[in-house]
């Protein structure tokens, strides 16, 4: 089975390899934050600046393409 980061404070725990891998085409700030292993409110701000990958808007929320966030943080899918 493979090994999952424990939460600390406001962090979340990571993805195992086989989460990664069933993540959909687009994914919210929540599971943005979770891949990098940062807090929500850290990813907002990042997206806001312009610093992330396949970020856009939808209906007044953040929104990011899996395959683009991933490639930018070093994640490999397959």
């Amino acid at each position: 089975m493979a090994e999952v980061v424990k939460p600390r404070g406001l962090y979340m725990a990571g993805y195992s390899v086989d989460e990664i891998n069933r993540l959909p085409a687009v994914i919210g700030t929540t599971e943005v934050a979770r891949l990098a292993r940062v807090c929500v409110r850290t990813v907002a701000k990042e997206a806001n600046k312009g610093n992330l990958d396949g970020a856009f808007r939808f209906g007044g929320q953040w929104r990011f393409y899996t395959d683009k966030i991933c490639a930018q943080l070093g994640i490999e899918r397959s």
